[in-house]
Protein backbone atom coordinates (compact mmCIF):
# COMPACT_ATOMS: atom_id res chain seq x y z
CA UNK A 1 0.00 0.00 0.00
CA UNK A 2 2.82 2.42 0.90
CA UNK A 3 4.52 1.95 -2.47
CA UNK A 4 1.25 2.48 -4.31
CA UNK A 5 0.57 5.67 -2.39
CA UNK A 6 4.06 6.97 -3.14
CA UNK A 7 3.59 6.50 -6.86
CA UNK A 8 0.19 8.16 -6.70
CA UNK A 9 1.48 11.16 -4.76
CA UNK A 10 4.40 11.93 -7.02
CA UNK A 11 4.08 15.63 -7.82
CA UNK A 12 3.71 16.51 -11.50
CA UNK A 13 6.35 18.76 -13.04
CA UNK A 14 5.59 22.43 -12.60
CA UNK A 15 5.32 24.62 -15.72
CA UNK A 16 8.20 27.08 -15.98
CA UNK A 17 6.34 30.06 -17.37
CA UNK A 18 3.57 32.34 -16.24
CA UNK A 19 1.29 31.53 -19.16
CA UNK A 20 -1.76 29.37 -18.74
CA UNK A 21 -1.07 25.65 -18.77
CA UNK A 22 -2.78 22.27 -18.72
CA UNK A 23 -1.71 18.78 -17.80
CA UNK A 24 -1.45 16.57 -20.88
CA UNK A 25 -3.31 13.61 -19.34
CA UNK A 26 -6.81 14.16 -20.82
CA UNK A 27 -5.29 14.85 -24.27
CA UNK A 28 -2.84 11.98 -24.51
CA UNK A 29 -4.96 10.32 -27.20
CA UNK A 30 -4.26 13.10 -29.74
CA UNK A 31 -1.67 11.04 -31.69
CA UNK A 32 -3.92 7.95 -31.59
CA UNK A 33 -7.02 9.77 -32.85
CA UNK A 34 -5.07 11.58 -35.57
CA UNK A 35 -3.67 8.24 -36.73
CA UNK A 36 -7.25 6.92 -37.07
CA UNK A 37 -7.80 9.65 -39.66
CA UNK A 38 -4.53 8.80 -41.40
CA UNK A 39 -2.90 12.06 -40.27
CA UNK A 40 0.73 12.18 -39.15
CA UNK A 41 0.75 13.79 -35.67
CA UNK A 42 4.26 15.17 -36.21
CA UNK A 43 2.87 17.46 -38.93
CA UNK A 44 0.53 19.21 -36.51
CA UNK A 45 3.02 19.24 -33.63
CA UNK A 46 5.44 21.11 -35.88
CA UNK A 47 2.74 23.56 -36.94
CA UNK A 48 1.78 24.42 -33.36
CA UNK A 49 5.27 24.29 -31.87
CA UNK A 50 4.49 21.49 -29.41
CA UNK A 51 7.32 18.94 -29.01
CA UNK A 52 6.09 15.47 -29.94
CA UNK A 53 7.49 13.97 -26.71
CA UNK A 54 5.05 16.15 -24.73
CA UNK A 55 2.42 13.44 -25.13
CA UNK A 56 4.68 10.66 -23.88
CA UNK A 57 3.82 11.31 -20.22
CA UNK A 58 0.48 12.27 -18.72
CA UNK A 59 2.23 14.52 -16.16
CA UNK A 60 3.72 16.80 -18.81
CA UNK A 61 2.24 20.26 -19.25
CA UNK A 62 1.38 22.24 -22.37
CA UNK A 63 0.50 25.92 -22.74
CA UNK A 64 -3.24 26.45 -23.08
CA UNK A 65 -2.80 28.59 -26.18
CA UNK A 66 -0.70 25.90 -27.86
CA UNK A 67 -3.15 23.17 -26.82
CA UNK A 68 -6.08 25.13 -28.23
CA UNK A 69 -4.22 25.81 -31.48
CA UNK A 70 -3.41 22.12 -31.76
CA UNK A 71 -7.07 21.15 -31.35
CA UNK A 72 -8.07 23.70 -33.96
CA UNK A 73 -5.41 22.32 -36.32
CA UNK A 74 -6.71 18.78 -35.70
CA UNK A 75 -10.21 19.87 -36.73
CA UNK A 76 -8.91 21.64 -39.83
CA UNK A 77 -6.74 18.69 -40.88
CA UNK A 78 -9.27 15.92 -40.24
CA UNK A 79 -12.47 17.81 -41.05
CA UNK A 80 -13.98 16.33 -37.87
CA UNK A 81 -15.79 18.94 -35.82
CA UNK A 82 -16.26 16.55 -32.91
CA UNK A 83 -12.53 15.80 -32.61
CA UNK A 84 -12.58 16.94 -28.98
CA UNK A 85 -15.34 14.43 -28.23
CA UNK A 86 -13.20 11.63 -29.69
CA UNK A 87 -10.40 12.66 -27.34
CA UNK A 88 -12.56 13.04 -24.25
CA UNK A 89 -14.26 9.68 -24.58
CA UNK A 90 -10.81 8.04 -24.30
CA UNK A 91 -9.98 9.91 -21.06
CA UNK A 92 -10.87 8.78 -17.55
CA UNK A 93 -10.13 9.35 -13.86
CA UNK A 94 -6.56 8.13 -14.27
CA UNK A 95 -5.89 10.88 -16.82
CA UNK A 96 -6.41 13.47 -14.04
CA UNK A 97 -3.53 12.19 -11.91
CA UNK A 98 -3.91 13.11 -8.24
CA UNK A 99 -7.32 14.71 -8.86
CA UNK A 100 -8.60 11.45 -10.29
CA UNK A 101 -7.23 9.55 -7.29
CA UNK A 102 -8.93 12.02 -4.92
CA UNK A 103 -12.28 11.36 -6.56
CA UNK A 104 -11.65 7.61 -6.78
CA UNK A 105 -11.07 7.35 -3.02
CA UNK A 106 -13.56 9.97 -1.81
CA UNK A 107 -16.19 8.80 0.72
CA UNK A 108 -18.98 9.61 -1.71
CA UNK A 109 -19.55 10.90 -5.23
CA UNK A 110 -20.37 14.47 -4.20
CA UNK A 111 -17.17 14.93 -2.21
CA UNK A 112 -15.18 13.42 -5.06
CA UNK A 113 -16.55 15.90 -7.58
CA UNK A 114 -16.08 18.83 -5.21
CA UNK A 115 -12.44 17.82 -4.68
CA UNK A 116 -11.87 17.96 -8.44
CA UNK A 117 -13.53 21.39 -8.55
CA UNK A 118 -11.45 22.74 -5.69
CA UNK A 119 -8.07 21.55 -6.93
CA UNK A 120 -8.64 21.84 -10.68
CA UNK A 121 -6.08 24.64 -10.89
CA UNK A 122 -3.34 22.14 -10.02
CA UNK A 123 -3.96 20.41 -13.35
CA UNK A 124 -5.15 23.25 -15.56
CA UNK A 125 -5.68 26.98 -15.54
CA UNK A 126 -7.91 26.91 -18.61
CA UNK A 127 -11.25 26.66 -16.80
CA UNK A 128 -13.26 26.36 -13.60
CA UNK A 129 -15.81 23.79 -12.44
CA UNK A 130 -18.70 23.86 -10.01
CA UNK A 131 -21.31 21.47 -8.64
CA UNK A 132 -24.82 22.78 -8.01
CA UNK A 133 -28.03 21.19 -6.78
CA UNK A 134 -31.54 22.06 -7.98
CA UNK A 135 -34.39 20.11 -6.45
CA UNK A 136 -33.98 16.49 -7.48
CA UNK A 137 -31.21 17.30 -9.97
CA UNK A 138 -27.48 17.97 -9.72
CA UNK A 139 -25.44 19.83 -12.31
CA UNK A 140 -21.67 19.46 -12.73
CA UNK A 141 -20.58 22.45 -14.78
CA UNK A 142 -17.39 23.62 -16.47
CA UNK A 143 -16.55 27.01 -17.96
CA UNK A 144 -13.44 28.21 -19.75
CA UNK A 145 -11.65 30.93 -17.85
CA UNK A 146 -8.70 31.80 -20.10
CA UNK A 147 -9.66 34.30 -22.83
CA UNK A 148 -9.03 34.13 -26.55
CA UNK A 149 -8.63 30.38 -27.06
CA UNK A 150 -9.35 29.59 -30.75
CA UNK A 151 -10.30 25.97 -30.10
CA UNK A 152 -12.56 26.57 -27.10
CA UNK A 153 -15.36 24.39 -28.46
CA UNK A 154 -12.95 21.44 -28.72
CA UNK A 155 -11.74 22.03 -25.15
CA UNK A 156 -15.38 21.94 -24.04
CA UNK A 157 -16.03 18.74 -26.00
CA UNK A 158 -13.04 16.99 -24.45
CA UNK A 159 -13.79 18.23 -20.93
CA UNK A 160 -17.48 17.31 -21.07
CA UNK A 161 -16.81 13.79 -22.33
CA UNK A 162 -14.19 13.34 -19.61
CA UNK A 163 -16.67 14.57 -16.98
CA UNK A 164 -19.22 12.00 -18.17
CA UNK A 165 -16.62 9.22 -18.02
CA UNK A 166 -15.65 10.28 -14.49
CA UNK A 167 -19.27 10.07 -13.34
CA UNK A 168 -19.62 6.65 -14.93
CA UNK A 169 -16.54 5.47 -13.03
CA UNK A 170 -17.42 6.79 -9.59
CA UNK A 171 -21.16 6.07 -9.79
CA UNK A 172 -21.13 2.70 -11.55
CA UNK A 173 -22.72 1.25 -14.63
CA UNK A 174 -26.27 2.20 -13.60
CA UNK A 175 -25.55 5.94 -13.76
CA UNK A 176 -26.87 7.91 -16.74
CA UNK A 177 -27.11 11.67 -17.37
CA UNK A 178 -30.49 13.33 -17.62
CA UNK A 179 -29.27 16.05 -20.00
CA UNK A 180 -26.00 17.47 -21.34
CA UNK A 181 -25.44 21.16 -22.09
CA UNK A 182 -22.70 22.19 -24.52
CA UNK A 183 -21.57 25.78 -25.24
CA UNK A 184 -21.16 25.66 -29.01
CA UNK A 185 -23.39 25.61 -32.06
CA UNK A 186 -25.38 22.54 -33.00
CA UNK A 187 -23.20 20.51 -35.42
CA UNK A 188 -24.52 19.32 -38.77
CA UNK A 189 -24.58 15.80 -37.32
CA UNK A 190 -25.26 15.73 -33.55
CA UNK A 191 -25.54 11.94 -33.46
CA UNK A 192 -21.96 11.31 -32.17
CA UNK A 193 -22.78 13.40 -29.09
CA UNK A 194 -26.15 11.79 -28.47
CA UNK A 195 -24.68 8.34 -28.92
CA UNK A 196 -21.83 8.92 -26.47
CA UNK A 197 -23.90 10.58 -23.74
CA UNK A 198 -27.03 8.46 -24.16
CA UNK A 199 -29.12 11.48 -23.16
CA UNK A 200 -30.64 14.64 -24.67
CA UNK A 201 -27.95 17.12 -25.70
CA UNK A 202 -28.64 20.86 -25.74
CA UNK A 203 -26.27 23.04 -27.74
CA UNK A 204 -25.72 26.84 -27.61
CA UNK A 205 -25.57 26.80 -23.80
CA UNK A 206 -23.51 29.39 -21.93
CA UNK A 207 -21.35 26.71 -20.26
CA UNK A 208 -20.88 22.94 -20.26
CA UNK A 209 -22.93 20.88 -17.81
CA UNK A 210 -23.77 17.28 -17.05
CA UNK A 211 -27.22 17.07 -15.42
CA UNK A 212 -28.08 13.96 -13.38
CA UNK A 213 -30.16 12.77 -10.44
CA UNK A 214 -29.10 14.47 -7.22
CA UNK A 215 -29.27 11.28 -5.12
CA UNK A 216 -26.10 10.02 -6.83
CA UNK A 217 -24.08 12.60 -4.87
CA UNK A 218 -24.48 10.66 -1.62
CA UNK A 219 -23.64 7.31 -3.21
CA UNK A 220 -20.45 5.80 -1.68
CA UNK A 221 -17.59 5.35 -4.13
CA UNK A 222 -16.97 1.63 -4.60
CA UNK A 223 -13.76 0.37 -2.98
CA UNK A 224 -12.66 3.83 -1.83
CA UNK A 225 -9.77 3.97 0.64
CA UNK A 226 -10.39 6.53 3.40
CA UNK A 227 -6.79 6.54 4.63
CA UNK A 228 -5.39 7.04 1.15
CA UNK A 229 -7.96 9.77 0.49
CA UNK A 230 -6.74 11.69 3.54
CA UNK A 231 -3.13 11.44 2.36
CA UNK A 232 -4.07 12.54 -1.15
CA UNK A 233 -6.03 15.50 0.22
CA UNK A 234 -3.03 16.75 2.21
CA UNK A 235 -0.83 16.41 -0.85
CA UNK A 236 -3.29 18.34 -3.01
CA UNK A 237 -3.55 21.09 -0.39
CA UNK A 238 0.24 21.40 -0.35
CA UNK A 239 0.39 21.58 -4.14
CA UNK A 240 -2.35 24.21 -4.16
CA UNK A 241 -0.58 26.29 -1.51
CA UNK A 242 2.71 26.28 -3.42
CA UNK A 243 1.15 27.17 -6.77
CA UNK A 244 2.35 30.57 -7.98
CA UNK A 245 -1.01 32.21 -8.63
CA UNK A 246 -1.41 35.98 -8.23
CA UNK A 247 -4.39 37.62 -6.57
CA UNK A 248 -5.85 39.10 -9.81
CA UNK A 249 -5.90 35.64 -11.38
CA UNK A 250 -7.53 34.09 -8.30
CA UNK A 251 -10.19 36.80 -8.35
CA UNK A 252 -10.93 36.15 -12.02
CA UNK A 253 -11.21 32.41 -11.45
CA UNK A 254 -13.57 32.86 -8.50
CA UNK A 255 -15.62 35.38 -10.47
CA UNK A 256 -15.97 33.02 -13.44
CA UNK A 257 -17.02 30.19 -11.16
CA UNK A 258 -19.62 32.33 -9.41
CA UNK A 259 -21.04 33.53 -12.71
CA UNK A 260 -22.17 29.95 -13.30
CA UNK A 261 -24.66 30.37 -10.45
CA UNK A 262 -25.74 33.92 -11.21
CA UNK A 263 -23.48 35.63 -8.68
CA UNK A 264 -20.27 37.61 -9.05
CA UNK A 265 -20.38 40.82 -7.02
CA UNK A 266 -17.26 42.05 -5.26
CA UNK A 267 -18.81 41.05 -1.94
CA UNK A 268 -19.40 37.51 -3.27
CA UNK A 269 -15.80 37.20 -4.46
CA UNK A 270 -14.38 38.63 -1.24
CA UNK A 271 -16.41 36.14 0.81
CA UNK A 272 -15.17 33.26 -1.35
CA UNK A 273 -11.58 34.40 -0.73
CA UNK A 274 -12.27 34.82 3.01
CA UNK A 275 -11.37 38.52 3.09
CA UNK A 276 -13.36 41.70 3.73
CA UNK A 277 -14.55 43.59 0.67
CA UNK A 278 -12.46 46.66 1.55
CA UNK A 279 -9.41 44.47 2.16
CA UNK A 280 -9.79 42.91 -1.27
CA UNK A 281 -10.14 46.37 -2.79
CA UNK A 282 -6.88 47.51 -1.17
CA UNK A 283 -5.03 44.35 -2.18
CA UNK A 284 -6.13 44.69 -5.80
CA UNK A 285 -5.13 48.35 -5.77
CA UNK A 286 -1.65 47.25 -4.65
CA UNK A 287 -1.55 45.06 -7.77
CA UNK A 288 -2.47 48.06 -9.91
CA UNK A 289 -5.90 46.77 -10.89
CA UNK A 290 -9.51 47.23 -9.81
CA UNK A 291 -12.25 44.66 -9.32
CA UNK A 292 -14.32 46.37 -12.00
CA UNK A 293 -11.50 46.01 -14.51
CA UNK A 294 -11.10 42.30 -13.69
CA UNK A 295 -14.85 41.76 -13.98
CA UNK A 296 -14.83 43.42 -17.40
CA UNK A 297 -11.91 41.20 -18.44
CA UNK A 298 -13.85 38.07 -17.51
CA UNK A 299 -17.08 39.24 -19.15
CA UNK A 300 -15.26 40.18 -22.34
CA UNK A 301 -13.59 36.75 -22.50
CA UNK A 302 -16.90 34.95 -21.94
CA UNK A 303 -18.71 37.11 -24.50
CA UNK A 304 -16.04 36.38 -27.11
CA UNK A 305 -16.36 32.63 -26.64
CA UNK A 306 -20.16 32.69 -26.81
CA UNK A 307 -20.21 34.96 -29.86
CA UNK A 308 -17.65 32.87 -31.71
CA UNK A 309 -18.71 29.33 -30.84
CA UNK A 310 -22.47 29.51 -30.28
CA UNK A 311 -25.56 30.87 -32.02
CA UNK A 312 -26.87 32.26 -28.74
CA UNK A 313 -28.77 35.54 -29.34
CA UNK A 314 -26.89 38.61 -28.19
CA UNK A 315 -29.69 39.48 -25.78
CA UNK A 316 -29.24 36.13 -24.03
CA UNK A 317 -25.49 36.67 -23.83
CA UNK A 318 -26.15 40.00 -22.13
CA UNK A 319 -28.33 38.17 -19.59
CA UNK A 320 -25.69 35.48 -18.96
CA UNK A 321 -23.15 38.23 -18.29
CA UNK A 322 -25.59 39.83 -15.80
CA UNK A 323 -26.20 43.07 -17.70
CA UNK A 324 -29.42 44.91 -16.93
CA UNK A 325 -30.37 44.98 -20.62
CA UNK A 326 -28.88 44.27 -24.08
CA UNK A 327 -28.14 47.96 -24.59
CA UNK A 328 -25.79 48.06 -21.60
CA UNK A 329 -23.95 45.00 -22.93
CA UNK A 330 -23.78 46.51 -26.43
CA UNK A 331 -22.17 49.67 -25.06
CA UNK A 332 -19.66 47.72 -22.98
CA UNK A 333 -18.71 45.39 -25.83
CA UNK A 334 -18.09 48.28 -28.21
CA UNK A 335 -15.84 49.88 -25.60
CA UNK A 336 -13.90 46.62 -25.21
CA UNK A 337 -13.51 45.73 -28.86
CA UNK A 338 -14.17 48.87 -30.91
CA UNK A 339 -16.94 47.13 -32.89
CA UNK A 340 -20.45 45.89 -32.20
CA UNK A 341 -21.05 42.36 -30.94
CA UNK A 342 -22.68 41.45 -34.28
CA UNK A 343 -19.69 42.75 -36.22
CA UNK A 344 -17.28 40.89 -33.95
CA UNK A 345 -19.24 37.64 -34.37
CA UNK A 346 -19.30 37.95 -38.17
CA UNK A 347 -15.57 38.64 -38.31
CA UNK A 348 -14.75 35.76 -35.95
CA UNK A 349 -16.83 33.37 -38.05
CA UNK A 350 -15.18 34.53 -41.29
CA UNK A 351 -11.72 34.08 -39.79
CA UNK A 352 -12.56 30.58 -38.51
CA UNK A 353 -14.49 28.78 -41.28
CA UNK A 354 -13.58 25.45 -39.65
CA UNK A 355 -16.26 26.15 -37.02
CA UNK A 356 -18.98 25.32 -39.56
CA UNK A 357 -17.46 22.01 -40.66
CA UNK A 358 -19.72 18.99 -40.12
CA UNK A 359 -18.68 15.79 -38.37
CA UNK A 360 -16.40 13.48 -40.30
CA UNK A 361 -15.47 10.09 -38.91
CA UNK A 362 -12.04 8.45 -38.70
CA UNK A 363 -10.85 7.23 -42.06
CA UNK A 364 -12.43 10.03 -44.15
CA UNK A 365 -9.39 12.33 -44.07
CA UNK A 366 -11.68 15.21 -45.02
CA UNK A 367 -10.11 18.65 -44.85
CA UNK A 368 -11.98 21.80 -43.89
CA UNK A 369 -12.78 24.11 -46.76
Amino acid sequence: MQQTASRTLASPPTPRSNEGFSRVGPMRAVPEVLAQFGVDPAELFDRTGIPAHTFDKANNFVANAAESQLLRACVERTGCRHFGLLLGRKADLASLGILGSLARHAPDVGRGLRAINRFLGINSTVGVATLSEHGELAMWSYAIYEPGLPGADQVYQCGSALACNILREVCGRDWTPREVLLPFSRPHDPQPFRSFYGAPVRFDADHASIVFARNWLTRPVHRANDELHGTLLKCAELMEATACTGLPDRVCRVLRRQMLSGRGSMADVAAALSVHRRTLDRQLEAHGVSFRRLAERVRFAVSQQLLRDTDMPIGEIACVLQYANPGAFATAFRQWSGVTASQWRARARSESPWIAVGGAEPGTRRRAA
